[in-house]
């Protein structure tokens, strides 16, 4: 499942390459300033506070920042991945299309699961960095803050599950956070692995002066998340399709064995698009 996914994500990448480049290229140029001197604006303002409340109020406000600057990025390039998913053969103002169908819808959810981030944060700073707990607690502080820091981790990969549904499927915070923790149980293997590919690609890319970052650090995390949802959807229609032979069913129309026909015929076109071997990168005129 996991290899299904990578491939997808490969070739969602790979067929529409330039357009990408050019959207992750954009999104480095005008998110990554933003991201920066928001967050220096927000450290020189609370230098006069003091040190109990300074990192709380710092969390607020990154929680709020990325919720701006997430909005666009994730809305645009999610609505992007559905049409590739959809062989739509999507351009690039398709990710300005996104930001304008989805972006309200995304910014009230990102908003929600920022707030949940910024305070499962603060509680793994107070249990491990802050120095405020007294140490007849220690122990406790210690079991405290690992559960935090492992929710934190949970949330962020919940995240990958639940931005597709608010997307495709207008989903609010609150369906999008349990769908998203609902999959997360269903297909821990599949969502983990998928979630540590990405962040060793973005840990890779940040190591090469931020090369990868430019090349796809914004736009490779979100069509793994959208080919995880592609799989995940394709997986959960397999298991509860029934034949029309065992449900007891014949197609007695045109209509119905014309759309049977049809739906057969777009999962083949799918499973040839997906699964191409190294030989169409290097000489793709033989696809």
């Amino acid at each position: 499942m996991l290899r299904q996914i990578l491939k997808q994500a490969f070739w969602d990448f790979y067929d529409h390459l330039g357009r990408l480049l050019f959207l992750n290229f954009f999104l480095f140029l005008t998110l990554f300033p933003l991201a920066y001197f928001g967050m220096v604006f927000a450290g020189v303002t609370l230098t006069g506070v003091s040190p109990g409340i300074r990192f709380p109020v710092l969390c607020v406000a990154l929680a709020v920042l990325f919720s701006l600057l997430g909005t666009p990025w994730l809305a645009g390039l999610f609505h992007f991945g559905e049409l590739s998913s959809l062989e739509k053969d999507p351009s690039w103002k398709e990710f300005f299309a996104g930001i304008r169908l989805h972006g309200l819808r995304v910014l009230r959810f990102l908003l929600g699961w920022s707030v949940l981030a910024a305070l499962l944060l603060v509680n793994v700073w107070f249990y491990f960095l802050s120095g405020l707990l007294p140490e007849s607690f220690a122990i406790a502080g210690f079991v405290a803050g690992g559960l935090c820091f492992w929710l934190l981790l949970l949330l962020v990969v919940i995240l990958g599950h639940a931005m597709p549904l608010v997307v495709r499927r207008g989903f609010g915070f609150r369906r999008g956070m349990k769908y998203g923790f609902l999959l997360t149980l269903k297909y821990p293997g599949a969502t983990f692995g998928a979630a540590l590919f990405g962040a060793s690609l973005l840990v890779i890319g940040g190591f090469l002066k931020f090369a990868g970052l430019v090349i796809f650090g914004f736009t490779l995390p979100v069509l793994l998340a959208n080919s995880l949802h592609d799989v995940i959807v394709e997986r959960e229609e397999q298991a509860s399709a029934t034949p029309p032979e065992e449900a007891g069913e014949k197609r007695t129309s045109w209509r119905e064995i014309r759309e049977e026909e049809e739906q057969q015929e777009e999962a083949r076109l799918r499973r040839a698009r997906y699964d191409r071997t190294f030989r169409d990168v290097i000489r793709p005129w033989e696809m």
